[in-house]
Protein backbone atom coordinates (compact mmCIF):
# COMPACT_ATOMS: atom_id res chain seq x y z
CA UNK A 1 0.00 0.00 0.00
CA UNK A 2 1.45 3.26 -0.99
CA UNK A 3 0.89 6.20 1.84
CA UNK A 4 -1.73 8.43 1.68
CA UNK A 5 -2.50 12.02 2.76
CA UNK A 6 -2.11 11.82 6.31
CA UNK A 7 -1.24 7.62 6.52
CA UNK A 8 2.24 8.89 8.04
CA UNK A 9 2.31 12.07 10.39
CA UNK A 10 4.60 14.19 12.29
CA UNK A 11 3.92 13.03 15.67
CA UNK A 12 7.38 14.67 17.49
CA UNK A 13 9.71 17.49 16.34
CA UNK A 14 13.07 18.47 18.40
CA UNK A 15 14.29 21.32 16.26
CA UNK A 16 16.47 23.50 19.50
CA UNK A 17 18.97 21.21 21.22
CA UNK A 18 21.96 22.13 23.25
CA UNK A 19 25.39 21.18 22.63
CA UNK A 20 25.81 17.52 22.21
CA UNK A 21 22.26 16.73 21.98
CA UNK A 22 20.76 16.03 18.58
CA UNK A 23 17.51 17.13 16.44
CA UNK A 24 15.34 14.88 15.34
CA UNK A 25 12.04 14.25 13.61
CA UNK A 26 9.64 11.39 14.64
CA UNK A 27 6.72 10.19 12.27
CA UNK A 28 3.62 7.55 13.43
CA UNK A 29 2.06 5.67 11.23
CA UNK A 30 -1.88 6.80 11.60
CA UNK A 31 -3.21 3.93 8.99
CA UNK A 32 -3.94 0.25 9.61
CA UNK A 33 -1.33 -0.60 6.69
CA UNK A 34 2.36 -1.69 6.42
CA UNK A 35 4.25 1.12 4.73
CA UNK A 36 7.08 1.41 2.91
CA UNK A 37 9.14 4.20 4.27
CA UNK A 38 11.33 4.18 1.15
CA UNK A 39 8.42 5.64 -0.87
CA UNK A 40 9.17 8.71 1.78
CA UNK A 41 10.85 12.32 1.70
CA UNK A 42 11.24 15.09 4.15
CA UNK A 43 11.42 18.76 2.65
CA UNK A 44 11.38 22.46 3.86
CA UNK A 45 9.90 24.65 1.51
CA UNK A 46 11.04 27.61 -0.37
CA UNK A 47 9.44 31.17 -1.09
CA UNK A 48 7.11 29.87 -3.80
CA UNK A 49 6.06 26.73 -2.30
CA UNK A 50 8.32 24.51 -3.91
CA UNK A 51 10.16 21.82 -2.16
CA UNK A 52 13.41 21.66 -1.18
CA UNK A 53 16.24 20.54 0.64
CA UNK A 54 14.77 17.51 0.33
CA UNK A 55 16.36 14.40 2.21
CA UNK A 56 15.49 10.38 1.71
CA UNK A 57 16.18 9.68 4.74
CA UNK A 58 15.42 5.34 4.41
CA UNK A 59 17.61 3.95 1.32
CA UNK A 60 16.40 0.54 1.53
CA UNK A 61 12.80 -0.95 1.49
CA UNK A 62 11.57 -0.54 5.32
CA UNK A 63 8.42 -1.67 6.22
CA UNK A 64 6.82 0.47 9.05
CA UNK A 65 3.51 -0.70 10.60
CA UNK A 66 0.41 0.24 11.53
CA UNK A 67 0.59 2.93 14.59
CA UNK A 68 3.87 2.34 15.24
CA UNK A 69 6.92 5.26 14.95
CA UNK A 70 10.11 5.67 12.80
CA UNK A 71 12.45 8.72 14.61
CA UNK A 72 14.74 10.04 12.09
CA UNK A 73 17.93 12.00 13.34
CA UNK A 74 21.62 12.98 12.21
CA UNK A 75 23.26 10.97 14.90
CA UNK A 76 22.03 8.62 17.78
CA UNK A 77 22.06 10.90 20.48
CA UNK A 78 18.57 11.20 20.10
CA UNK A 79 16.99 8.13 20.98
CA UNK A 80 19.42 7.81 24.52
CA UNK A 81 16.48 8.69 26.44
CA UNK A 82 15.89 7.09 29.79
CA UNK A 83 12.97 4.47 28.12
CA UNK A 84 15.67 3.34 26.14
CA UNK A 85 15.23 2.29 22.49
CA UNK A 86 11.65 1.03 21.52
CA UNK A 87 11.94 -2.15 20.33
CA UNK A 88 8.93 -2.04 18.14
CA UNK A 89 9.69 1.59 16.81
CA UNK A 90 12.28 2.10 13.85
CA UNK A 91 15.66 4.55 13.57
CA UNK A 92 17.20 6.34 11.10
CA UNK A 93 20.64 8.26 11.35
CA UNK A 94 20.09 10.14 8.25
CA UNK A 95 20.60 14.13 7.47
CA UNK A 96 17.43 16.07 8.02
CA UNK A 97 16.33 19.31 5.74
CA UNK A 98 16.67 22.26 7.63
CA UNK A 99 15.06 22.76 11.60
CA UNK A 100 15.45 25.98 12.89
CA UNK A 101 15.29 26.39 16.46
CA UNK A 102 12.32 29.09 16.74
CA UNK A 103 10.05 28.01 13.58
CA UNK A 104 10.17 26.33 10.20
CA UNK A 105 7.78 23.83 7.34
CA UNK A 106 8.86 20.66 7.11
CA UNK A 107 7.03 18.11 4.68
CA UNK A 108 6.77 15.07 4.50
CA UNK A 109 6.30 14.02 0.95
CA UNK A 110 6.42 10.78 -1.47
CA UNK A 111 9.18 10.37 -4.13
CA UNK A 112 5.96 11.98 -6.73
CA UNK A 113 6.40 15.07 -4.19
CA UNK A 114 2.69 14.67 -3.24
CA UNK A 115 2.04 15.92 0.41
CA UNK A 116 1.48 12.98 3.01
CA UNK A 117 1.78 15.58 6.17
CA UNK A 118 3.14 18.92 6.90
CA UNK A 119 3.52 21.13 9.75
CA UNK A 120 4.70 25.31 9.91
CA UNK A 121 5.99 24.91 13.90
CA UNK A 122 7.08 27.84 16.26
CA UNK A 123 8.72 27.64 19.44
CA UNK A 124 5.09 29.93 20.53
CA UNK A 125 3.46 25.76 20.71
CA UNK A 126 5.70 25.40 23.73
CA UNK A 127 3.96 25.82 27.23
CA UNK A 128 3.94 29.80 28.00
CA UNK A 129 5.98 29.34 31.39
CA UNK A 130 8.83 27.42 29.88
CA UNK A 131 11.92 29.75 29.99
CA UNK A 132 14.62 27.66 28.35
CA UNK A 133 13.51 25.42 25.31
CA UNK A 134 16.62 23.47 24.68
CA UNK A 135 16.24 19.75 24.45
CA UNK A 136 12.33 19.80 24.88
CA UNK A 137 10.39 18.79 22.01
CA UNK A 138 7.27 19.76 20.74
CA UNK A 139 4.65 16.53 20.71
CA UNK A 140 1.33 16.47 19.04
CA UNK A 141 -1.52 15.02 21.51
CA UNK A 142 -4.04 14.11 18.98
CA UNK A 143 -3.09 12.12 15.97
CA UNK A 144 -6.38 12.99 14.39
CA UNK A 145 -6.97 16.04 14.44
CA UNK A 146 -5.08 19.03 12.52
CA UNK A 147 -1.21 18.78 11.74
CA UNK A 148 -1.31 22.61 12.04
CA UNK A 149 -3.58 22.82 14.47
CA UNK A 150 -1.13 24.74 17.48
CA UNK A 151 -3.89 23.28 20.17
CA UNK A 152 -2.50 19.81 19.13
CA UNK A 153 1.02 20.27 20.49
CA UNK A 154 2.50 20.82 23.69
CA UNK A 155 6.22 20.94 25.07
CA UNK A 156 7.38 16.92 26.03
CA UNK A 157 7.78 16.18 30.01
CA UNK A 158 10.64 14.05 28.51
CA UNK A 159 12.17 12.28 26.03
CA UNK A 160 10.17 10.04 24.11
CA UNK A 161 11.59 9.75 21.01
CA UNK A 162 10.02 6.21 19.84
CA UNK A 163 7.17 6.23 22.39
CA UNK A 164 3.96 7.16 22.51
CA UNK A 165 4.03 10.76 23.64
CA UNK A 166 4.46 11.87 27.30
CA UNK A 167 1.33 14.25 26.27
CA UNK A 168 -1.38 12.75 24.31
CA UNK A 169 -4.56 11.18 24.06
CA UNK A 170 -4.51 7.90 24.05
CA UNK A 171 -3.54 6.45 20.82
CA UNK A 172 -4.77 2.97 21.09
CA UNK A 173 -7.77 3.78 22.36
CA UNK A 174 -8.51 5.91 19.51
CA UNK A 175 -7.29 3.99 16.99
CA UNK A 176 -10.05 0.87 18.32
CA UNK A 177 -12.69 3.32 18.16
CA UNK A 178 -14.23 3.01 14.67
CA UNK A 179 -17.68 4.37 15.15
CA UNK A 180 -17.67 5.90 11.56
CA UNK A 181 -17.69 4.55 8.04
CA UNK A 182 -18.33 5.08 4.38
CA UNK A 183 -20.98 2.97 2.55
CA UNK A 184 -19.33 3.63 -0.86
CA UNK A 185 -16.01 5.28 -1.43
CA UNK A 186 -16.55 6.22 -4.68
CA UNK A 187 -19.11 8.93 -5.09
CA UNK A 188 -19.88 10.88 -8.30
CA UNK A 189 -22.27 14.18 -7.37
CA UNK A 190 -23.54 14.57 -10.92
CA UNK A 191 -27.48 14.28 -10.18
CA UNK A 192 -27.85 11.31 -12.02
CA UNK A 193 -29.38 9.36 -9.37
CA UNK A 194 -26.41 7.20 -8.35
CA UNK A 195 -23.79 7.85 -5.64
CA UNK A 196 -24.81 10.93 -5.98
CA UNK A 197 -23.72 12.03 -2.23
CA UNK A 198 -21.43 10.27 0.06
CA UNK A 199 -22.82 8.17 2.86
CA UNK A 200 -21.08 8.32 6.10
CA UNK A 201 -22.98 6.13 8.87
CA UNK A 202 -22.34 5.98 12.53
CA UNK A 203 -23.03 4.04 15.27
CA UNK A 204 -21.35 5.83 18.33
CA UNK A 205 -21.48 4.22 22.19
CA UNK A 206 -23.95 6.67 23.92
CA UNK A 207 -26.34 9.68 22.92
CA UNK A 208 -25.56 13.05 23.19
CA UNK A 209 -22.45 13.37 20.97
CA UNK A 210 -21.49 16.66 19.05
CA UNK A 211 -20.39 15.71 15.78
CA UNK A 212 -17.90 17.63 13.13
CA UNK A 213 -16.71 16.35 9.82
CA UNK A 214 -14.10 18.52 7.77
CA UNK A 215 -12.79 17.53 4.50
CA UNK A 216 -9.67 18.16 3.18
CA UNK A 217 -7.82 17.49 -0.17
CA UNK A 218 -4.97 15.28 -0.44
CA UNK A 219 -2.35 18.14 -0.12
CA UNK A 220 -4.20 19.12 3.56
CA UNK A 221 -6.20 21.93 2.16
CA UNK A 222 -9.83 22.81 4.00
CA UNK A 223 -12.34 21.90 1.52
CA UNK A 224 -15.87 22.45 4.49
CA UNK A 225 -17.43 21.70 7.11
CA UNK A 226 -19.77 18.97 5.89
CA UNK A 227 -21.03 19.17 9.79
CA UNK A 228 -20.12 21.53 12.47
CA UNK A 229 -21.11 21.17 15.91
CA UNK A 230 -24.40 18.89 15.03
CA UNK A 231 -26.02 16.95 17.92
CA UNK A 232 -26.86 13.30 16.10
CA UNK A 233 -28.27 10.48 17.36
CA UNK A 234 -26.79 7.65 18.77
CA UNK A 235 -26.61 5.99 15.33
CA UNK A 236 -27.71 7.43 12.07
CA UNK A 237 -25.75 9.01 8.92
CA UNK A 238 -24.99 12.32 7.06
CA UNK A 239 -24.46 12.92 3.90
CA UNK A 240 -22.46 15.04 1.76
CA UNK A 241 -23.44 16.41 -1.77
CA UNK A 242 -19.68 16.76 -2.68
CA UNK A 243 -19.62 20.71 -2.79
CA UNK A 244 -17.08 23.03 -1.20
CA UNK A 245 -17.70 25.95 1.50
CA UNK A 246 -18.47 28.28 -1.65
CA UNK A 247 -21.05 25.61 -2.55
CA UNK A 248 -18.71 24.95 -5.96
CA UNK A 249 -18.72 20.92 -7.12
CA UNK A 250 -15.62 19.51 -5.76
CA UNK A 251 -13.14 18.61 -8.52
CA UNK A 252 -12.75 14.99 -8.55
CA UNK A 253 -9.86 12.89 -6.42
CA UNK A 254 -8.75 11.68 -3.38
CA UNK A 255 -10.27 13.17 0.09
CA UNK A 256 -9.51 12.96 3.44
CA UNK A 257 -12.41 13.57 6.06
CA UNK A 258 -11.51 14.44 9.80
CA UNK A 259 -14.05 13.14 12.17
CA UNK A 260 -14.37 14.42 15.28
CA UNK A 261 -17.48 13.45 18.13
CA UNK A 262 -17.45 14.85 21.33
CA UNK A 263 -19.58 13.58 24.41
CA UNK A 264 -21.03 15.78 27.10
CA UNK A 265 -19.32 14.07 29.80
CA UNK A 266 -15.70 14.96 27.97
CA UNK A 267 -14.90 11.69 25.86
CA UNK A 268 -14.25 12.00 22.57
CA UNK A 269 -13.79 9.73 19.12
CA UNK A 270 -11.74 11.15 16.83
CA UNK A 271 -10.94 9.30 12.91
CA UNK A 272 -9.95 9.71 9.41
CA UNK A 273 -11.58 8.47 6.41
CA UNK A 274 -10.90 8.49 3.27
CA UNK A 275 -13.05 9.43 -0.14
CA UNK A 276 -12.82 9.37 -3.97
CA UNK A 277 -15.46 11.96 -5.81
CA UNK A 278 -15.12 10.11 -9.66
Amino acid sequence: HQAQYMDIIFNELMPYVSEGHSKFIELYNNSDFYLDLNRLMLSNRDEENNLKNSKIFCTTSTILPPHRFAVISPDTSAIDCVLGINPQSIYFVSTLPSMAATEGTLVLADRSGNTIDEVHYSDSWHHPLLTNLHDISLERIDPMSPTQSAANWSSATHNTAGWQNSQTINFEENESSKHFWIENSNFSPDNDGHQDHLIIHHNLPDVNYIVSIDAYTRSGAHVCHITDNQLVAQQGYTLWDGTNSKNETIPTGLYVLVIQATHHNGSKITQKLICIKI
